[in-house]
This record gives structure tokens, C-alpha cells and sequence, in this order.
């Protein structure tokens, strides 16, 4: 278990990187992801590049 603790910018990256390969594993398209989180196609193409994407508005 690694127990270093995240600096929010990594805690971001890392997070947006998990979404596009879970979503990519489940054979799903950004507009898929974007109406079950009830957010824009634009959003999860920023959130994938890691664009745009605050730990704050992450959260």
C-alpha cells in the first residue's frame, strides 16, 4: 500500500487518467461517460487531457 500522500495536481492526474482507461476498458465514448455524469462531452474530453481541471472543481 503506498501511503505517500498526493499533491492535489497529482491527485488530478492521476484521476483523470483512471477515467479514460476505465472508460476505454468498458468499451464506453466520451458521450456515454458525459450523460450518465450529467456533464457536456466537453468536459470529459478536458477532464481526459487533464485541461482545464482544478482539484477543487474535480471534487
Amino acid at each position: 500500500m503506498d501511503l505517500n500522500f498526493k499533491k492535489p495536481e497529482e491527485v488530478v492526474t492521476l484521476l483523470c487518467e483512471r477515467l479514460r482507461k476505465e472508460r476505454l476498458y468498458l468499451e464506453m465514448t466520451q458521450a456515454d461517460v458525459a450523460t450518465r455524469a450529467g456533464i457536456s462531452v466537453n468536459t470529459v474530453s478536458n477532464l481526459e487531457a487533464g485541461r482545464n481541471v482544478s482539484f477543487e472543481n474535480l471534487v
